[in-house]
C-alpha cells in the first residue's frame, strides 16, 4: 500500500471515529428520559421536548424537564380538531413573509391520509391574522404569532418530541 493511500485511510478512519464520537454526544443532550417519582407513582420526562395544551392554548418549549418559554396559541376547530398523543417534529421550512397563512415559520409533526386519499398535515406556524391567537380556528395546526413562531423554530430540531394533550 502506497503512503498517499494509507494517509488516506487513515484520515477517513479519524472521521468516522469523529462522526461517530459527534452522534453519541448529540443523542446524549438530546435525549428524552423518563424517571418515576414514587411519591407520586408519576411518570416525569426529562429532556426537550414541545408540550401542547390544547384547554389553555399554551405551547411550552421544554429543555431539560424544564420550561424555557411559554406561548399563547390557536389551536383546531371542534369539526378540524388538533391531534393528541405523542409526535415529532418531522419538518421545518422557513418562510420570507408574513402574509401566507404560515406566517414565517412552519414545523411538521403529523401528516394522515385518509381512506379517501386525501393527506392532511399537522403542524407548528405562524400566522397571517395574528388577532385569531386564542381560539379554536385551525384546521388541526397549531398557530402561533410569528415573533413566537421564530422563536420555537430556532430552538426545535427534527425529530424533537411533541406531546398534545387535551386535559
Amino acid at each position: 500500500m502506497s503512503g498517499r493511500i494509507r494517509i488516506s485511510v487513515v484520515v477517513l478512519a479519524g472521521f468516522a471515529i469523529a462522526a461517530g464520537v459527534a452522534a453519541i454526544l448529540y443523542h446524549s443532550t438530546h435525549a428524552r428520559v423518563a424517571t418515576q417519582n414514587v411519591a407520586t407513582n408519576q411518570v416525569v420526562e426529562h429532556g426537550d421536548r414541545i408540550v401542547i395544551s390544547l384547554p389553555e392554548r399554551k405551547l411550552t418549549v421544554m429543555h431539560d424537564g424544564k420550561s424555557a418559554g411559554e406561548y399563547e396559541i390557536a389551536v383546531g376547530k371542534p369539526d378540524t380538531p388538533t391531534p393528541t398523543g405523542e409526535f415529532q417534529i418531522a419538518d421545518k421550512q422557513a418562510y420570507a413573509g408574513v402574509n401566507g397563512a404560515f406566517g414565517t415559520r412552519w414545523m411538521e409533526f403529523h401528516r394522515m391520509r385518509e381512506a379517501d386519499g386525501v393527506l392532511h398535515l399537522f403542524g407548528i406556524h405562524g400566522t397571517n391574522a395574528p388577532q385569531k391567537i386564542g381560539d379554536a380556528v385551525s384546521h388541526g395546526c397549531i398557530r402561533l404569532n410569528n415573533d413566537d413562531v421564530e422563536k420555537v423554530y430556532q430552538q426545535a430540531y427534527i425529530g424533537e418530541p411533541v406531546q398534545i394533550i387535551d386535559r
